[in-house]
């Protein structure tokens, strides 16, 4: 019985440990997505600008 509470416990640490880390993964992710976002739209703004102006 005391064996399978530890198991219960030590599971629930690393359970707590992998969503923490896999949180921060989330974070780091996005952020670097919306900056990759925003240079291309930057790009796409750029392209349109320069397509739309006489040469």
């Amino acid at each position: 019985m005391t064996s399978c509470s530890m198991q219960m416990s030590e599971f629930g640490r690393f359970d707590l440990v992998l969503f923490i880390w896999l949180h921060d993964l989330w974070i780091d992710l996005m952020q670097e997505t919306r900056m990759l976002m925003v240079s291309d739209v930057q790009d796409i703004i750029k392209g349109i600008n320069h397509r739309s102006s006489p040469p």
